[in-house]
């Protein structure tokens, strides 16, 4: 009897951690980020002035994004934000692959204030988010 009860505690813990672990993969964006900064340019695929706060005259900003170890191909959102309203998204390709770098600008048209960019799954889920100030 306590053979038999000890068995099936351990099948009903078996079934929860798998239960638990595809609900957990079914939320998770199949990829991992690196690197999610803002940048005054982008040279040689690589970002450059890296900073969180931009002058009001800089024409436009450039965020860039490296993801690593992504399962298959796919899409991401860069989704710009001023003062908590969403003024542009751009869309992206992830290759499969170990690693992918893209990145999107945005012209910020002297609009000072707080500024954030939400990195979006294809499933549209906030996976990552940066912020920067534009004085």
């Amino acid at each position: 009897m306590k053979v038999r009860m000890g068995m099936w505690i351990l099948t009903l813990l078996a079934v929860a951690v798998l239960v638990s672990g595809a609900s957990a993969q079914e939320g998770e964006p199949g990829f991992s980020i690196s690197r999610l900064v803002v940048a005054e340019k982008i040279e040689e695929r690589e970002p450059k002035g890296l900073s969180e706060v931009f002058q009001m005259d800089m024409a436009r900003v450039f965020c860039f994004f490296e993801a690593r170890d992504i399962r298959e191909d796919t899409r991401v959102s860069l989704v710009w934000m001023h003062e908590g309203q969403e003024m542009h998204e751009t869309v992206l390709p992830l290759a499969a692959g170990a690693r992918w770098r893209t990145w999107a600008e945005k012209s910020i048209h002297g609009l000072v204030g707080l500024w954030m960019v939400e990195v979006r799954d294809a499933e549209g889920r906030r996976v990552g988010a940066t912020a920067f100030r534009v004085e």
